[in-house]
């Protein structure tokens, strides 16, 4: 009975040391290193390794989240799918100004951390004979192209106006109030982003050469020249697909080829009815909310009725939506 006492606490003992090395892995900490120093991915291995387990749960998690904001992948794969290469304004739109090639990169999260450390990059493409291309197009990545073995991912904190030597503004150049901010510092530029991962709300950052970083708390919709600063804005997950949106994406995809191509139409298509799904799931729970608060078999029967109906009208719209 002792030997097995003595097991159980140690094998217990085991699983509290294990949580606690999860703890101290996952949590951020203070000053921690950038990706050029030795343990520099030690944190992001644990992002991408969520992002690549939840994908699908980040991509239809809505901007109110409850999760906190430092367990967002700073990662995510463009348009949810593998084997794409990535685009700019159009899935034939590619050249080579938009990114910077690195060659002899051996790893994914090698070619993510270039990435990070580069105000400039909005995104990676990635294969694993080593090539890694670092985007610097002005407008980002919009688009993918079929590309066996190829991987598209967009950063997290996108620069606004190129990024570089430029300070965030409201609406407009001068529209700058002190009060769309927190100013902390001297920070690194990988702490700054840190602080903004970890603050509710953060829209963005502005982090100049000295060490001052900002957290924005307000949309950034504007730039003024500023040398030494640098621009971004935080957009931990992608824009929630609607029929505007979609509209708008086909739109954007004509004028950039010139023509309605199959790819653009395609490019619609997709969308439409990943946008019907994502309406028809979120009616669906707002169905079954109805009867959360139903206490005794009375309350049940009377809201089951009611939710009957509003699943009804769920599947009405999501014919309609097709």
């Amino acid at each position: 009975m002792l030997a097995m006492s003595a097991l159980s606490l140690q094998g217990h003992a085991g699983m509290l040391v294990g949580f606690a090395m999860c703890l101290v892995v996952v949590v951020p900490l203070s000053g921690a290193p950038t990706c050029s120093s030795n343990d520099s991915c030690a944190r992001d291995s644990v992002l991408l390794q969520l992002q690549q387990n939840q994908s699908d749960q980040f991509h239809k998690a809505s901007a109110e989240s409850a999760l906190p904001p430092f367990q967002l992948p700073d990662f995510r794969l463009v348009n949810g799918q593998e084997d794409r290469a990535c685009r700019g304004g159009c899935p034939s739109d590619i050249d080579e100004s938009y990114y910077q090639l690195r060659v002899a990169v051996s790893t994914l999260d090698e070619c993510q951390c270039l990435c990070r450390d580069d105000v400039r990059c909005s995104g990676v493409e990635y294969n694993s004979n080593g090539h890694c291309k670092l985007w610097h197009r002005n407008g980002g990545i919009m688009f993918t192209a079929p590309a066996e073995g190829y991987s598209c991912y967009r950063n997290s904190f996108q620069p606004v106006a190129g990024g570089v030597d430029r300070s965030c503004r409201g609406d407009g150049e001068s529209d700058d109030d002190e009060r769309y901010y927190d100013v902390s510092g001297p920070r690194s530029f990988a702490e700054c982003k840190e602080v903004c991962e970890q603050t509710r709300g953060c829209k963005g950052i502005e982090h100049t050469t000295d060490g001052r970083c900002a957290v924005w708390k307000r949309s950034i919709h504007a730039t003024a020249s500023s040398p030494g600063s640098s621009c971004l804005v935080f957009a931990p997950q992608d824009a929630i697909r609607t029929q505007d949106w979609c509209h708008s994406q086909y739109a954007s995809c004509v004028e950039c080829e010139g023509t309605s191509t199959v790819e653009c139409r395609a490019v619609f298509e997709n969308c439409r009815a990943a946008s019907c799904e994502d309406s028809h799931d979120a009616c669906q729970k707002g169905c079954e909310a109805l009867c959360k608060d139903a206490r005794d078999e009375k309350d049940w029967a009377a809201c089951a009725q009611r939710m009957d109906y509003c699943q009804t009208g769920c599947g009405i719209q999501f014919y309609r939506c097709y």
